[in-house]
C-alpha cells in the first residue's frame, strides 16, 4: 500500500503513525458527464462535447500501531490537525510522487478494534478518512513553463485537460493562436493594448481574468480580450497523450516582436 504524504507529513511519520492499509480508489478518474439533447425523430442523443467533471472522492484507511491507548488518541488528534477543518490540502502517494491532489478532508472515522488485536491486547486503533475534491486531477508537482514567440511551440500535457497562465510580454496588440496536434486552429485570443518593455499582460485560465502588471503594479483588466475566445484550458482533445502528440502555440503582434510564456501544471486523471 502507498505511503501517503499529507500537507507535506508522511502519515506513518507522525505520532505514532498511520499505516494505510486501503484506498482502492483514490486512483479512479472522476466521473464525466457528456452533456447531450435530444433530437425528436432521431434515435439517441446528440453529444454537444460539453462536459461536467464531477469531483473526485476517496478514502485512506489503516491503523494507528501505538504502545498504549493514550499515545494512539494523541495521534488521533494530530492527524485531525494535519488533515485541515475542511481546507484543501496536497495530498501525495509514494506510488506516484511526481503529482499531487489537492482535497478535503470531509471525515475522519475511528474504527472498532479487530477481534485479533482485542486477543491479544494490542492497543491498536482503525481509522478511514474520506476527502474529496474541489479540482479533479492530479496535477504535476514540478510545473511546466514553455516560451512562446512567433514560432508555433509544443505544449506537452499529461491525460487530462489542465489550465494554463499566459504571459505577454512588450509588444502591440497580440494575438495568441492555438493549433491542435494536427496543426488545426483551435482558439485565437486578442488583446488590444501595448505593453511597454518591463510589463506584461496575463491571462489566467484557472480563474478566468487577464490581469497587466505596469510598472509593477498588477490590476485586473477583462476588457483586453477584444477578439476571439478565452482560452481556459488545453483541452485533451487538442492532444494525443499515447503518442505524444501535443497542441501548439505561437504568438503575433501588429507592433513589436511579441514573447511570453505558457505557465502550467500537467493534469492527470
Amino acid at each position: 500500500m502507498a505511503t501517503f504524504t499529507i500537507n507535506g507529513v508522511d502519515v506513518e511519520t507522525l505520532g505514532q503513525g498511520l499505516f494505510p492499509a486501503a484506498a482502492p480508489d483514490y486512483l479512479t478518474r472522476p466521473p464525466i458527464e457528456v452533456i447531450g439533447v435530444a433530437i425528436p425523430g432521431r434515435p439517441g442523443r446528440l453529444a454537444t462535447n460539453r462536459k461536467v467533471v464531477g469531483s473526485k472522492t476517496f478514502s485512506i484507511a489503516g491503523a494507528i500501531r501505538g504502545t498504549t491507548i493514550a499515545n494512539n488518541r494523541s495521534t488521533v488528534r494530530q492527524l485531525h490537525d494535519l488533515f485541515g477543518g475542511g481546507s484543501l490540502i496536497p495530498i501525495v502517494g509514494s506510488d506516484q510522487s511526481d503529482v499531487q491532489l489537492f482535497a478535503r478532508c470531509t471525515t475522519v472515522k475511528v474504527l472498532p478494534l479487530p477481534q485479533a488485536d482485542a486477543i491479544f491486547a494490542i492497543p491498536r486503533l482503525g481509522m478511514e478518512a474520506s476527502f474529496e475534491t474541489d479540482y479533479p486531477y492530479w496535477q504535476a508537482i514540478s510545473a511546466s513553463s514553455v516560451s512562446l514567440s512567433g514560432s508555433y511551440v509544443a505544449l506537452p500535457m499529461g491525460n487530462a485537460p489542465n489550465y494554463v497562465t499566459w504571459t505577454i510580454n512588450a509588444c502591440t496588440n497580440p494575438t495568441l493562436t492555438i493549433k491542435n496536434s494536427a496543426g488545426v486552429v483551435v482558439l485565437t485570443v486578442t488583446l488590444t493594448t501595448t505593453i511597454a518593455a518591463g510589463d506584461n499582460r496575463k491571462i489566467i485560465g484557472s480563474e478566468r481574468r487577464i490581469t497587466k502588471t505596469i510598472s509593477g503594479v498588477t490590476t485586473q483588466d477583462d476588457t483586453l480580450l477584444t477578439a476571439g475566445a478565452f482560452p481556459v484550458e488545453l483541452e485533451r482533445e487538442w492532444g494525443v497523450w499515447a503518442t505524444s502528440s501535443w497542441p501548439t502555440a505561437a504568438l503575433s503582434a501588429t507592433g513589436g516582436t511579441p514573447t511570453g510564456s505558457a505557465d502550467y501544471n500537467k493534469s492527470y486523471y
